[in-house]
Parts: C-alpha cells; structure tokens; sequence
C-alpha cells in the first residue's frame, strides 16, 4: 500500500506543477534582485 502511494504521488503532475512554480519563484527573485541591485549600481 505504501510503495502505490509513493508510485501515485512520484507520477502526479503536482509534483511536478511544485517543481515548476519552484524554478518559476526562484528565477522571479533572481531577476528581481539583479534588477534592485542595477538601478543602485547606476
């Protein structure tokens, strides 16, 4: 029973809609503190 809900949960596209708003929210504060740190720069 364990190992099918591991099997379900690893191949559930919320795994991988996490995975994806996961990059999505890194590479938005990345972005936005490159840009924070450009307009002090200059």
């Amino acid at each position: 029973m364990l190992k099918s809900r591991c099997d379900a949960a690893c191949s559930s596209p919320s795994r991988g809609g996490v995975y994806y708003a996961f990059l999505f929210l890194s590479q938005a504060f990345i972005f936005a503190f490159l840009t924070d740190f450009l307009t002090k720069l200059f």
